[in-house]
């Protein structure tokens, strides 16, 4: 069966079922072939529900996983948008990275996966776009966030990188809207919560 634990819980009500036909005949017989069949049931159930527990639980991770590895997809194609990865965006995606999930990611990867990505775009693309379908909105936000801040990290924005960051929004089902925001909000100097004296 696809599911474990449906075996037993069908032969334990099998068995209790059984036990009413058996209920003519003895009634000793009876009460032993009802516990064994509650049993069934219940170890079934128990069975089932630690199976669809620990799906729910792989399914998540496996959901988080796909998710950061469009954060760092998107990246590495704001990065390549004009055909090379300098110094600024190495440091800010390693930066995110290690936020992320605590690993340092050596230099010789990030170039390796940057040329990948800048050898073949679409096929990148239509992997967030996969991804997309399968992560929350607050993670789909956060690829855009990161592909925003690798765009604006050398303190100017290329044309041909906010394209990218508007095609991967535009991917993963942000709105326009919302990229106009987080530029804003990264883009703007943070300020100072006292007026300074003049």
């Amino acid at each position: 069966m696809k599911y474990p634990g449906i075996r037993a819980i069908l032969i334990g009500l099998a068995m209790m079922v059984g036990t009413f036909v058996v209920l003519l005949a003895t009634e000793r017989l009876f009460y032993v072939v009802l516990i064994i069949g509650a049993i069934s049931v219940l170890k079934g159930l128990f069975e089932l529900v630690m199976y669809l527990f620990k799906s729910k639980e792989n399914k998540e991770a496996h959901h988080v996983q796909m998710g950061l590895k469009a954060v760092y997809q998107s990246m590495l194609v704001v990065a390549m948008a004009d055909g090379e990865l300098d110094e600024a965006e190495l440091a800010t995606i390693q930066g995110i990275v290690h936020q992320l999930t605590d690993e340092v990611i050596p230099v010789e990867t990030l170039t390796e996966a940057a040329t990948a990505v800048g050898q073949d775009l679409k096929a990148v693309l239509k992997d967030i776009r996969q991804y997309a379908g399968q992560i929350d909105p607050e993670m789909k936000t956060l690829i855009v966030r990161a592909a925003v801040h690798v765009s604006a990290c050398d303190g100017r924005i290329e044309a041909s990188e906010r394209a990218q960051v508007e095609k991967i929004a535009s991917t993963v089902g942000v709105a326009k809207m919302e990229v106009e925001r987080l530029y804003e909000e990264i883009l703007s100097p943070e300020e100072d919560a006292e007026p300074t004296p003049a």
